[in-house]
């Protein structure tokens, strides 16, 4: 049994995994629910936090002093000052990249063909016509707009974009390319760029995404190497890590509604579900391995780790650029995380009392979903905060005017 903390404060870190929009639109709905369920922790106010890929674009809101609730607001809202989140905000075709490329193309095709002409037994045409896949774009898209997207939440919301400032210690975890190594931005020699940038090569995932350039080398998705990394917050010397990872394999047989779903569910689908039920399998497996190694290496901390389950269609099929569909998300994730709590409720208040955390029974019961709660606020939340902060800066100069008459009457 592992060593309750003691006669000190305990230190308290979140460490988030990637899974694109919907990855992050669930994480942040999980993190409102432990937010409301867990008494005596702030998760705008803990001692590090970790993020990789879109589990970074979280942290660094929440390391710059952003609730979950006011994650959730951003995300959900209309009509906010942001513009609202698109296909666009974070895919713009690689256009320089593919012609960048395609104008080598006819110098590799003459290359290959005098190759081959020039000993045609020692390479086939084909086999020379190979040099021509050196000319596929490193990436699809930019990525460039969720840089640019977060610079202007940055702004908006008066928080830092400068790792040195942020309220709270942040680390972001992107894979050096050239390398193949972790490099994790926040950490002392690596926190002199902009988060925003850090973030971008962070969620820059392979093939999907171009490489980024920072400092004159390129980095890419930091899932290339793990799937959480809460390592890194367990080497900081937190005593309780908790950890969201919302990409988990879908278990087609416990959805399949007839015998034919059964045997095909996944590959009717088509090619990206298959290849994204091929890389949540890799990861999760991985990730697997990993936590049972860090009760080996780090057995006085603990680390809770909450996930959707297997057989939730909702994370895998949703459609998350449509605004009623991210809202579904994030309500999942919030009833995920009331059930895990609830299910499994000994264990957590053994590991939270450790720590001297709680749980709140009173809102476990009462508080059974997201959509209608009133700190969700997502309808017109943005123009509710315009009419507020106009409202208050008019009653300001209302009050000022009143002092004035007062002091000449």
């Amino acid at each position: 049994m592992k060593k309750q903390t003691e006669n000190k404060t305990p230190k308290i870190g979140l460490a988030l995994a990637g899974g694109g929009v919907e990855g992050a639109t669930y994480e942040i709905g999980a993190l409102c629910a432990l937010q409301e369920f867990i008494e005596g922790v702030r998760f705008d106010d803990l001692d590090i936090y970790v993020g990789v890929s879109a589990g970074a674009l979280v942290a660094s809101g929440l390391a710059g002093g952003l609730t979950p609730w006011e994650l959730n607001r951003i995300s959900h809202s209309h009509g906010a000052t942001l513009p609202p989140i698109t296909p666009e905000s974070f895919f713009r075709p690689a256009t320089g990249e593919y012609w960048y490329r395609f104008t080598q193309i006819p110098e590799s095709l003459f290359k290959a063909f005098w190759q081959h002409l020039s000993n045609p037994r020692d390479i086939s045409l084909l086999g020379s016509l190979s040099r021509i896949t050196h000319h596929i774009p490193s990436g699809l898209f930019d990525n460039s707009p969720l840089r640019e997207y977060l610079e202007l939440l940055f702004r908006e919301y008066d928080l830092p974009n400068d790792f040195k400032k942020a309220r709270r210690p942040l680390r972001v975890v992107t894979t050096d390319l050239e390398a193949g190594e972790t490099a994790v931005f926040g950490e002392p020699g690596r926190d002199g760029i902009p988060v925003s940038l850090a973030v971008q090569a962070s969620t820059a995932l392979p093939g999907l995404f171009m490489p980024v350039e920072i400092e004159g080398r390129y980095y890419i998705d930091g899932i290339a190497r793990k799937t959480v990394h809460a390592s890194v917050a367990l080497e900081a010397g937190m005593d309780l890590v908790f950890s969201i990872n919302p990409l988990v394999p879908l278990e087609s047989p416990k959805v399949a509604r007839t015998q034919k779903e059964l045997k095909d569910h996944l590959r009717r689908s088509g090619i990206p579900y298959i290849m994204a039920q091929t890389l949540r399998t890799i990861i999760h497996s991985r990730m697997t391995t990993g936590f049972e190694r860090y009760e080996q290496e780090y057995p006085d901390s603990d680390l809770l780790l909450f996930e959707p389950p297997a057989d939730d269609e909702s994370m895998f099929y949703t459609n998350v650029f449509s605004f009623s569909k991210r809202l579904k998300v994030a309500d999942r994730a919030f009833q995920h995380i009331r059930s895990q709590l609830l299910k499994n409720k000994a264990y957590y208040e053994e590991v939270l009392a450790r720590h001297g955390l709680s749980l709140n029974y009173e809102k476990l019961y009462r508080i059974t979903t997201l959509e209608n709660h009133p700190k969700l606020g997502v309808l017109d939340s943005g123009d509710v905060s315009a009419n507020l902060e106009a409202t208050l800066n008019r009653l300001d100069e209302v009050l000022s005017d009143g002092e004035q008459l007062s002091k000449t009457g």
